[in-house]
């Protein structure tokens, strides 16, 4: 596969309905690292493609965890999901994907306030902006880098700032 496509498995998440039915549902993870000011932080994990989300998005929990500076943030966006509104504040961030290691993305990231979810979510904006997906049935995607991809950034450009 070139080094500008990759191909992700899906991750089976088991559920139970009110009514005691299990069901699975599939949901694409991508290994992330965030930049810190000083270099990429692999310890980041994994973040969930959420085609119901716009931004890059991460809880407040999350942000303090990972000492993203987003109390400087002075833009504010609220939103709305299946959890309800928040409130959020929207600052400039720089991420990588493991996968793809030779480039960076500039993200607007959007902080929910009050929220505590572990994971970073990759916003249906931020994907379609900067790759061509094509999903294989439920469990099998792959993107291709777009050329140009608007948000992305050689890593030694996003070291700048």
């Amino acid at each position: 596969m070139p080094p500008h496509m990759f191909g992700v498995q899906a991750r089976d998440l088991h559920l139970t309905t009110s009514l005691g039915r299990p069901i699975t549902i599939y949901r694409t993870e991508l290994a992330i690292e965030i930049w810190d000011g000083t270099r990429f932080d692999g310890t980041a994990g994994a973040a969930l493609w959420d085609s119901g989300a716009d931004f890059f998005t991460v809880s407040e929990w999350y942000a303090d965890r990972w000492r993203i500076n987003w109390r400087a943030g002075t833009e504010y966006l609220g939103t709305g999901g299946v959890g309800g509104p928040h409130a959020g504040v929207l600052i400039p961030l720089v991420i990588r994907l493991v996968r793809l290691r030779h480039v960076a993305f500039r993200v607007e990231c959007q902080v929910l306030l009050g929220s505590d979810f572990p994971r970073p979510l990759l916003g249906n904006l931020f994907v379609r902006r900067n790759f061509n997906v094509e999903t294989r049935g439920e469990r099998r995607t792959y993107f291709r880098l777009r050329d140009p991809a608007p948000d992305a950034v050689p890593p030694a450009r996003a070291r700048g700032g």
